[in-house]
């Protein structure tokens, strides 16, 4: 398997580049047990971002790589804001912290609705992953995913493989900060494409539970906490660390929880 950016930008990203994945409660098992998975991407929920796929296809040097059948794809999130995107004088790096800290509103809502966790990781980690996976023929593309209008027909401007038109998405999307990896794998029966995880403590640098909005979540927190703590307090690793770092923890993002999953402490504003 060959693995190439898929533009010039993404090469500036560094092996230490932090890459964040949701997963819900219903996704976890799979995850947790097997590996995570390159998803064939005419399964999508979302059809429109697959149009400039098919638009193009026909342009005799773009269709190189089978159909729209035959690609995969594992998408990951940046989760931070771009320089500059905030109102002048407001701090991104400020900003990008409290993103690093308790994660997206918005992606919490979009994919742990009922529960989950964000997992964090790194691109070299990611990189040496898809290394180890044995597809002769195949190359893995990986990148920043572009949000751009439908109508802009720049969006068009440079592109020199099919695969490019799969970094683009609509704008209404540029919340999620997508970083996708992406790849044509012809001949395959299931609609997922399992890439092997080893060791999950080695791999994952935190794993992030969902916030809690009331006491009645406590429960499956508490539960999922648990389940995050299992993955470093192993026979050889000792207690909930990783980099002097909680390994496993609970985003605060609606309000004060306890290591224990207490009770919601809301602070107080003063003014």
């Amino acid at each position: 398997m060959d693995i190439s950016a898929i533009d010039s930008v993404t090469t500036e990203f560094s092996y230490s580049t932090r890459l964040y994945r949701y997963i819900s409660v219903d996704s976890l098992k799979y995850f947790f047990d097997h590996s995570f998975s390159l998803t064939r991407v005419s399964t999508w929920p979302d059809r429109m971002e697959l149009a400039d796929f098919a638009f193009l296809q026909p342009i005799p040097n773009l269709n190189s790589h089978g159909s729209l059948k035959d690609i995969f794809a594992s998408c990951w999130t940046l989760d931070s804001i771009p320089q500059n995107s905030l109102e002048l004088g407001h701090s991104t790096t400020l900003a990008n912290e409290e993103l690093k800290q308790d994660g997206s509103a918005s992606m919490w809502e979009d994919y742990c609705k009922t529960g989950g966790v964000r997992v964090a990781t790194t691109l070299g980690k990611l990189l040496g992953l898809f290394e180890s996976v044995s597809l002769p023929d195949t190359t893995i593309y990986y990148g920043k995913v572009r949000y751009l209008a439908a109508k802009d027909s720049a969006r068009f401007n440079g592109v020199t493989t099919i695969e490019q038109t799969l970094f683009h998405k609509r704008v209404g999307f540029r919340h999620e900060a997508e970083f996708r990896f992406v790849g044509s794998i012809p001949n395959q029966d299931s609609n997922h494409f399992p890439v092997p995880i080893n060791d999950y403590y080695d791999l994952l640098d935190e794993v992030l539970v969902f916030p809690l909005k009331n006491p009645a979540q406590n429960s499956d927190a508490a539960k999922l906490h648990d389940m995050g703590v299992q993955i470093a307090t192993g026979p050889n690793i000792g207690t909930n660390n990783k980099n002097g770092r909680p390994f496993c923890r609970i985003s605060q993002l609606y309000g004060i929880v306890s290591e224990t999953i207490g009770e919601v402490a809301y602070q107080k504003w003063e003014a």
